[in-house]
């Protein structure tokens, strides 16, 4: 079976450079989440998974964001979030009967430099907010007391190529 790759981190910690190294190493498949503040964000979460686990029949899966993100992007800008990410995936994964849930990568991106690359990122494109530092914090407050087991990658520190091809194991 395929492996699914889960990516958090704030802006500007690599996510997206890391999911497209795994994308050039797997030929898999990648999902991005995103926000609109309409949606039921939940049920939004929930179809990314069931479609992850169909696309993993056939390839590797990235999601790059996903039920983390919620918790602490709504923390840090909305004022509380919709649901508590670690009982929302420890559930939805039990739930589908996955055949083999050690097959889940968590990958938590994160390095001492995000505030600065967040800001040059800004330069080059738009970026939904203008100060990443809430983010920051409440992803160290997250990774501070979650029960999952998520592996760090620090694209500042860490070689991507041989980062990948470990994961991939």
């Amino acid at each position: 079976m395929s492996k699914l790759y889960i990516l958090e981190g704030a802006d500007g910690t690599g996510k997206t450079t890391l999911a497209n190294e795994i994308l050039k190493q797997t030929k898999g498949h990648m999902l991005h989440a995103t926000f609109e503040k309409d949606w039921d964000i939940r049920q939004y979460h929930s179809e990314m998974f069931y479609s992850a686990l169909t696309l993993m029949k056939y390839q590797d899966v990235i999601l790059d964001r996903w039920a983390v993100s919620e918790e602490v992007y709504a923390e840090a800008y909305r004022g509380g979030r919709q649901y508590y990410a670690d009982n929302f995936m420890i559930n939805i994964i039990s739930d589908s009967r996955m055949s083999n849930p050690e097959d889940i990568r968590f990958i938590y991106c994160s390095n001492k430099d995000t505030i600065i690359n967040h800001e040059a990122n800004k330069e080059l494109r738009v970026e939904m907010f203008n100060d990443i530092s809430p983010v920051v914090k409440e992803y160290e407050r997250y990774i501070g007391r979650t029960i999952i087991d998520w592996i760090n990658y620090d694209f500042t520190k860490d070689n991507m190529k041989e980062f990948v091809e470990e994961l991939r194991k």
